[in-house]
C-alpha cells in the first residue's frame, strides 16, 4: 500500500495545496475502488467556495477589488512640497481613480506654473518611491493609501533617490 503511494507521487506533480488532504484520504483507502474517483470529484467541488446565489448568472465582483475597476471612483490625493519645491493653497483635490501618474505630473506642471520642458518635477508616494508615469492612480491608492488619502511628495530637485 505504500508502494502505490510513492509511485504516485513521483510520477505526478504535486497538487495545490487546498486538493493535497481529499487526493490522500482517497489513496489511503484501497477498498473504495471506483467510489474513490467519484467522492475525489465531489470534493473538489466542495472545496471551491459556495457563492450565496448560485442560480444568478450575473457577474460577480470580488469583495477584494482593484479601485480602477470602478468608473468614476475619485481618489484623495494630498500633495505635500518637498525642499524649494513652490507651496500650493489648496492641498488636497479629488482625483479619477482611472487617471494615470504622468496625469498628476501634468496637473502639478500646470498648478505649479512649470514650463514642460525646462523644469524637473518629481513625485514620490508617502516619501518612499517615485511612481512610474503609466502606473494608475486608483492602483497607487490600493496599496499606499493613509487614511484614505494618497500623499504625493513633490519636489523640483531629487529628494529621496
Amino acid at each position: 500500500m505504500a508502494s502505490n503511494q510513492d509511485t504516485t507521487s513521483a510520477t505526478e506533480e504535486p497538487p495545490p495545496a487546498g486538493e493535497e488532504i481529499s487526493s490522500e484520504i482517497n489513496e489511503g483507502d484501497p477498498e473504495k475502488g471506483d467510489s474513490a474517483a467519484a467522492t475525489s470529484e465531489n470534493e473538489a467541488d466542495a472545496s471551491q467556495p459556495a457563492s450565496p446565489a448560485r442560480g444568478n448568472d450575473a457577474p460577480t465582483i470580488p469583495v477584494v477589488s482593484s479601485s480602477v475597476a470602478v468608473k468614476g471612483k475619485k481618489v484623495k490625493v494630498h500633495f505635500c512640497a518637498v525642499g524649494s519645491a513652490p507651496l500650493m493653497k489648496k492641498t488636497k483635490f479629488q482625483i479619477g481613480a482611472d487617471q494615470s501618474v504622468s496625469y498628476v505630473l501634468a496637473f502639478l506642471r500646470k498648478m505649479l506654473k512649470l514650463s514642460h520642458s525646462g523644469d524637473s518635477l518629481f513625485l514620490y508616494v508617502n516619501s518612499a518611491f517615485c511612481p512610474s508615469p503609466d502606473e494608475s492612480i486608483g492602483e497607487l491608492n490600493d496599496c499606499f493609501s493613509i487614511r484614505g488619502e494618497l500623499v504625493i511628495h513633490y519636489s523640483l530637485q531629487e529628494a529621496w533617490g
